[in-house]
Formats: C-alpha cells, structure tokens, sequence
C-alpha cells in the first residue's frame, strides 16, 4: 500500500493504494469528515480477490479544501478522480455512511462501476425535529463533551469498552473548542444538505430510475439512524441488505472481516 495524490479542480486529492491495480478494483468512499485511512483494516486483508484504492474527499485526510464543501461538490470529485485513475478498470464502489451519495451519482452513468456496497448508509429518511437534532449534535458537536458522546454512539454496547476508560475518556474531554469550530465551518453546509434539503432523496431517486446494482449493510445498533425507518427506505427501493448487529455505526473499525467476506462472495459470484 502507498499514499499517491493528483491535482483535481484545483485540489490537491490524496488516496491510498495497493502497490499493484489489478482489473477489478475496490475504490473506498468515507463518511462524513473521515478520510481513506478507515479502510486501513481492509488494506491488511492479504486474501483478497480484489485491487483496493481508497480516497480522501476534500477537506478531509491529506487532501485540500480550495473550494466550498458540498455533496455536489464531492461527486464532481469523486467522478474526476475515477475517470483519471481507474480508467476501464471493473470498480466495485465500497461506501460509509455519506460516501454512499457520490457513490451512487458517479454509478448512475459510468458502466464500469459494476456494483455499490454501502455500509452503514446515509439513506433518504422521514426524522423527526428531535432525531435530526440529536443527529447533527453528533456530526457536528459543541463542545468536547458533546463530541464524546458523538464517539461513544458510534460503536455498539458490545464494541465500546474501550471507549467507557477514563483515560480513553479524558484524552476526547481535552478536545480543543477551536477545533470543533473549525470542523463547523468546513462540514456545516453538508450538514444543512442533508437535513434541510430534499437532495438525499432526489439523488435516491434518480440513481434507481435507471439503476439497481447496490447492496447495503446495516445494524441495528447504528445510533446514527432509525433503523425500522431505514428498513422502510430499503425495502421501498427494493435493495438487497445485510445485517451485521455486532456491530455499531463505524462498522469499519471492527466488522472488516465480514465487509470483506460480503465483497469477496459478491464477486466471485459475478465470476461464475
């Protein structure tokens, strides 16, 4: 695995990749404020029966942020970068959370993105005022002891020992409120994109218009969402899911293994 970067709309994007690209390849798209690096577990999976790439969006990682940040914005990148790096390569889009957006708007038109796997998704959901509230509260923490709590509900109860240590505690309660002020000005208008705007589901919408090739895996412990409505959401587009309830939001950090395995079937599936 290496660390690469290319100039895209005047950004600088980083990303990480096996050291050799083979023809099938799975490009990983993080979440909200995340970088590649989620995908480092993946990365250390030797039997794979794939290539991996895993890129920064702007304003997060090692990549730049020379242009305001928006979903739109992340699809336009997303689409440049697949077009320069991966040309006529078979790609498999691995998404979490909001990755799943530009995931599903470069797949709508580009025939060699031959299926999506969103993991823990963000998805087109009816919230109420508190929901939302308590969701953005997460994403986008006052202060240090909101941002604990927004660390705490991403695992479930069996994942966050680790979490519940005072030291573990202490070290996220010493979190700079400058920091979080600048994590609000970055993020705030992606935030107000997804609670405030009908652009989640217009691009649902439009993706399964003309498309289908996406699968999800959720949890019932994902604090992040509403799970009954997220199975409403799923079942009304007809998308084929998985369940992995041992794990929590960040499924990345200890369910790599199952990601895998559901990535590895689902191609060799596709071989036979």
């Amino acid at each position: 695995m290496k660390r690469q970067s290319i100039l895209l709309n005047n950004e600088t994007i980083s990303y990480l990749a096996d050291d050799e690209i083979l023809e099938k390849v799975v490009l990983f798209v993080h979440g909200f404020g995340d970088n590649a690096k989620r995908a480092l577990h993946l990365f250390n999976i030797k039997e794979r029966n794939y290539s991996l790439v895993a890129i920064d969006l702007p304003g997060c990682g090692q990549s730049t942020n020379n242009n305001p940040l928006s979903i739109e914005y992340y699809c336009e990148i997303l689409d440049l970068f697949i077009k320069k790096i991966l040309p006529n390569k078979k790609i498999y889009l691995l998404s979490h959370s909001l990755g799943i957006l530009p995931a599903i708007f470069v797949a709508k038109n580009n025939p060699n993105i031959k299926h999506i796997f969103g993991i823990t998704p963000l998805l087109p959901l009816n919230l109420d005022t508190n929901k939302i509230n308590e969701i953005k509260s997460y994403l986008l923490p006052n202060d240090p002891e909101q941002f604990y709590i927004s660390q705490l509900q991403l695992f479930s109860d069996i994942e966050n020992g680790w979490l519940l240590k005072k030291e573990t505690k202490d070290l996220i309660l010493r979190t700079s409120l400058e920091f979080l002020k600048q994590r609000k000005e970055m993020f705030g208008n992606i935030v107000n994109q997804i609670f405030h705007s009908n652009i989640v589901k217009e691009m649902f919408d439009s993706f399964f218009t003309c498309n289908s090739n996406l699968s999800v895996v959720i949890t019932k412990n994902d604090n992040y969402i509403d799970y009954n409505k997220a199975i409403d959401v799923i079942n009304s587009y007809n998308i084929k899911h998985y369940e992995l309830n041992a794990y929590g939001h960040a499924m990345f950090y200890n369910g790599s293994l199952d990601i895998n395995k559901i990535i590895d079937k689902h191609i060799r599936k596709e071989r036979n």
